[in-house]
């Protein structure tokens, strides 16, 4: 992997991670779930299971 490809996926991962806390913040205001696990965000945003891991990991810490 060259720097242009490194600095792309640092780039994707704060994106989703922003995507995928926003995502949050909304379930939360509606009071819809108070536990969200990955399976709920892949389904509800449709991105990869690998993708909503790796971001709630993130936001984990």
């Amino acid at each position: 992997m060259n720097r242009i490809t490194i600095k792309v996926n640092i780039m994707i991962t704060k994106e989703l991670k922003k995507r995928v806390v926003d995502f949050i913040k909304m379930e939360q205001r509606l009071d819809s779930m108070q536990f969200m696990t990955a399976e709920y965000v892949v389904r509800c945003m449709q991105i990869s299971k690998e993708d909503a891991f790796e971001a709630l990991e993130a936001l984990k810490k």
